[in-house]
């Protein structure tokens, strides 16, 4: 994923996905299916994840700063 353009995922079924070290900057997932999505490494700086179901989803090593979480569904 190049940087520039804002990249759309919502409403999205990306169950199991990888996006491992992407360039997900400024992403949208609100509402999106995100269960196990591998996110490891990845770059998701200002995403917004608002209303997702994250569960089981690999965060490990990722860039969350300002991403907003607002009603997801995450594990504990």
């Amino acid at each position: 994923f190049g940087s520039g353009a804002t990249k759309h995922f919502s409403p999205s079924n990306l169950e199991k996905a990888v996006f491992r070290y992407a360039n997900l900057y400024g992403a949208k997932f609100k509402g999106a299916i995100l269960k196990g999505v591998d996110f490891s490494y990845a770059d998701l700086t200002g995403a917004d994840f608002r209303d997702a179901d994250l569960t089981g989803a690999k965060l490990e090593g990722a860039i969350l700063h300002e991403a907003q979480f607002e009603g997801a569904m995450l594990d504990k």
